[in-house]
């Protein structure tokens, strides 16, 4: 059994508003997971890899404890163990690496990369299907949430 996650960064590649927006989910296990960890970093990247690697080295300067790396992609979650190596920090055993979007690159990484899924093909039929109704002359429809799935491998 592992341990639990206490404290955990943030990699992004985009604005700390925008980004919130797109990773905060809105389910109950979303709240619940919320609750369990504290974010004790957040750093604003570029999406590559080697902009996450660099940013990977700062966490561990200034924040050496924690325990868990939430990535915005997942080429920067890719980069993070590299980094981590070489700091002799162990995934997972010593921190947790989960990145988003589900790549084909994610899956065989090693170790395979947890990844939040990016539901991209189910949101565009949805969004297909609400937008042929209105133009048939349908009222707009209420704002439709797809909540992302939690894909469990190696790197957690």
């Amino acid at each position: 059994m592992q341990p639990t996650l206490e404290d955990v960064a943030r990699v992004a590649g985009v604005s700390r508003a925008t980004a919130s927006r797109v990773v905060r989910g809105t389910g109950p296990a979303s709240k619940k997971a919320q609750e369990a960890v504290e974010e004790v970093a957040w750093y604003e990247g570029d999406f590559t890899g080697q902009t996450a690697s660099q940013l990977t080295e700062r966490l561990l300067e200034e924040h050496p404890d924690v325990d868990g790396l939430f990535a915005a992609s997942d080429p920067m979650a890719m980069a993070a163990p590299r980094a981590l190596e070489r700091r002799g920090v162990r995934v997972p055993n010593d921190i947790r690496v989960v990145g988003f979007d589900d790549t084909e690159a994610g899956r065989e990484s090693t170790p395979s990369l947890t990844t939040i899924t990016n539901p991209a093909q189910r949101m565009a039929n949805l969004a297909t299907h609400q937008l042929l109704e209105m133009i048939s002359g349908a009222a707009p429809g209420e704002p439709l949430i797809v909540e992302p799935e939690l894909v469990v491998r190696q790197s957690s």
